[in-house]
């Protein structure tokens, strides 16, 4: 696995940034989140796994801007939601997460409400498809986007396999002045702002399901 895991970080270095098909960039990232899923309690699988993760964000910033995170926020939330015991495991995520946020800011914050709101789960039992074990508790959830707004150190030194200047900035230049810690206060408002803005689209219902 750590093989296979370098291999797609190696091709990852090598690609344009300007590579614009999500599609063939999901087959490599489904690569390091099958790793990560199989070996997510081995910090050696979960350092490589997690640089790549930010490397990838990083160089493919176009699509990480759009649709990037909806390809590996899903198994990151749900193996930090199963694993609430490992608090090293908890703490990587965590940072790892303040990273994608310092680097992208709404738009990861959007895309991160947009995956997980499906796997939250809710007090009245549905027909949803989603097996049990692929849910997540929202108190789970709601202590991942708590993080977001403190200081969080970098257990494993995963920045130092990061293939870019540190400390990371934000990519987009008109977030370079705000802050790099965001709120549960400003996640609410945006997820008000966005159901004001659209309440019967797709985006609007998974605001919804994050807001209950």
């Amino acid at each position: 696995k750590v093989a296979w895991v370098r291999l797609v970080s190696r091709m990852f270095e090598v690609t344009s940034g300007f590579f614009a098909e999500a599609g063939d960039l999901h087959l490599f990232l489904n690569v390091v989140n099958g790793a990560l899923l199989l070996h997510c309690e081995d910090s050696s699988i979960l350092r490589l796994c997690m640089s790549t993760y930010i490397n990838a964000a990083h160089q493919f910033k176009n699509i990480f801007a759009t649709n990037g995170y909806l390809l590996i926020v899903q198994p990151m939330v749900q193996i930090y939601a199963n694993h609430q015991t490992n608090s090293l495991l908890c703490k990587t995520i965590e940072f790892v997460f303040k990273q994608f946020y310092i680097l992208h800011r709404k738009p990861f914050v959007l895309q991160m409400f947009g995956a997980v709101a499906p796997l939250l789960e809710t007090e009245a039992p549905t027909n949803s498809s989603l097996n049990s074990t692929c849910q997540i508790h929202p108190r789970a959830f709601f202590q991942l986007l708590q993080s977001l707004g403190q200081y969080t150190a970098d257990p494993l030194d995963i920045l130092e396999l990061v293939d870019a200047e540190k400390p990371l900035k934000a990519l987009d230049f008109c977030y370079q002045m705000d802050s790099e810690a965001m709120t549960i206060l400003d996640a609410i408002s945006l997820c008000v702002t966005v159901i004001s803005y659209a309440s019967d689209s797709e985006r609007g219902h998974q605001m919804l399901k994050v807001l209950d």
